[in-house]
């Protein structure tokens, strides 16, 4: 290929020591040079081509007319060089793209809003997601919160990652989590399971604001979860579930029935948390065995019937006071994984196929609830001499605005001059 006409070749030479450049449009001093990778395949090396006219950098090419394949950016004022578009991470096969590149560069530098971090790719590789993700994972104790760490992990490493690892943590916006909740949702992946992956998101970002690495935490989508009745069972169905299960294991799950204990709360139980007719309740074991505080973390103590306290002393009796309350057949205490694969296959073999969480805690919830509004409709049934039925006619509607004064109830109140 010949050389175009009217340019001159001017042989490359090394930036100035004092960091200065080559010359830009309109004279202004230009900070860095492109430069080209290798050689020519003649053997030759890439010159400069400037204007006649103007007298700008305006390519580069080798005395046989070649241009390089590839150019790179000669930021060693700033530091290092930059030989990849930092937004694609292509290397630069357009002197053009390259050239406009440094006169960003350059700008940012004259307006003092210059950071070589977004630059030079050993700074820009510090702050990518998936470099950051690194550091963060390690801050959750795996051994005291193991279920967590897994949980996060697994969100992180399989579905986050994935789409924006690659990212400048500074860079990410609302736009690409919309994104990836769109690619969650088309997978298919359950509502409810999107969510927690970018409430891990969201867990991750905090974690980098607070550190001051990134200025605010980009604005999470909404997940919308569609409405799903809380199952939950009687007393006479947990009693049928309870009747399958093997007599070793059934104490447990008669605690866990009466009183809506966490599976957690109770593997958790030692010997000397009985006494008095009442539980004391103080800690927790995670899914593998490891002692946290309760999900509140809170003490309390609960009381049982007369019945199931005898049951508890005398399944207590003669052990030492530290030793746990319920052990299982290797002499450890029970794990929350352990009381699932006794509760599935009973509610299976009882014909309620019901998760252990429900069929225990929320439904002792439910029960009491129920009891409650049934006892608060009697008591207005014998009040105002009616059946227990009549006595929700009376509720207040739902969303109504209460009444500041009890005595005018939903009366509006008087106006001044009405008598």
């Amino acid at each position: 290929m010949n050389a175009a006409p009217n340019i001159q070749l001017l042989p490359l030479s090394p930036p100035p020591a004092h960091g200065g450049g080559i010359s830009g449009a309109g004279g202004m001093e230009m900070t860095g040079t492109i430069r080209g990778v290798g050689k020519c395949a003649c053997g030759g090396k890439w010159e400069i081509i400037r204007s006649e006219v103007t007298g700008d950098q305006t390519d580069l090419r080798c005395r046989c007319g070649q241009r390089p394949r590839y150019v790179f950016i000669d930021a060693r004022p700033w530091g290092d060089r930059i030989p990849n578009d930092p937004k694609t991470g292509k290397k630069w096969d357009s002197y053009l793209g390259a050239w406009k590149f440094l006169i960003r560069m350059n700008d940012e530098k004259d307006a003092h809003t210059f950071d070589r971090s977004r630059y030079v790719p050993a700074k820009m590789k510090e702050l990518q997601v998936a470099t950051e993700y690194s550091k963060w994972i390690v801050t959750i104790d795996r051994k005291q919160f193991r279920s967590r760490y897994d949980s996060s992990k697994n969100a992180m490493e399989k579905y986050i990652l994935p789409a924006i690892g690659k990212m400048d943590v500074r860079d990410v916006r609302r736009s690409h989590l919309d994104d990836l909740k769109e690619k969650l949702l088309s997978m298919p992946r359950d509502p409810s399971s999107v969510k927690t992956y970018l409430g891990v998101a969201g867990a991750f970002f905090r974690w980098l604001e607070y550190r001051e690495t990134i200025p605010t935490v980009p604005k999470m989508p909404k997940v919308d979860i569609p409405y799903k009745e809380t199952g939950w069972i009687n007393r006479k169905g947990q009693e049928a579930i309870l009747a399958k299960i093997a007599s070793r294991h059934r104490i447990i799950f008669e605690l866990l029935i009466e009183t809506g204990m966490r599976q957690g709360e109770v593997c958790a139980l030692r010997v000397r948390d009985i006494a008095d007719g009442e539980i004391y309740i103080g800690r927790a074991l995670d899914c593998i065995g490891k002692v946290k505080d309760t999900k509140a973390g809170r003490t309390r103590y609960i009381s049982v019937s007369n019945a199931l306290f005898a049951r508890l002393e005398a399944h207590a009796r003669g052990r030492f006071g530290e030793e746990p309350l319920f052990r299982n057949k290797t002499g450890a205490a029970y794990k929350s994984r352990g009381l699932w694969s006794i509760w599935n296959p009973a509610s299976k073999a009882a014909g309620l196929p019901i998760a252990p969480r429900t069929g225990t805690r929320h439904s002792r919830a439910s029960q009491l609830r129920r009891r409650r509004e049934q006892e608060t409709d009697q008591m207005i049934a014998d009040q105002l001499g009616n059946t227990p039925a009549m006595a929700k006619v009376y509720g207040r509607p739902k969303g109504e605005e209460k009444c500041t004064n009890s005595v005018l109830g939903n009366f509006p109140a008087p106006q001044s001059g009405e008598k």
